[in-house]
């Protein structure tokens, strides 16, 4: 499977996570054989300015994983559920 036939099978699931800290994903193709995403661009800290300073402590990791799953299962449930 392709790279972007990869990301495009997950893509519905992903598109039913709304958190703060997760970008929007808008569409995913190719052109003239490069792969691309379109995502939300996002005002803030870089993940990567973040990590300059030290990894997470996994302590942390945890704490942010959970704060996003929990923030995003009810919608996810709701409308795989309804279908909206």
């Amino acid at each position: 499977m392709s790279t972007v036939a990869t990301i495009r099978a997950g893509s519905p699931r992903g598109r039913l996570l709304n958190h703060a800290n997760i970008t929007a994903i808008y569409d995913i193709g190719s052109d003239q054989g490069a792969p691309y995403v379109v995502q939300e661009l996002l005002e803030g800290e870089t993940l990567r300015n973040r990590l300059a300073g030290g990894a997470f402590t996994p302590r942390r990791a945890i704490g942010h994983a959970l704060q996003i799953a929990q923030d995003s299962l009810p919608r996810t449930k709701k409308e795989s559920c309804t279908g909206t």
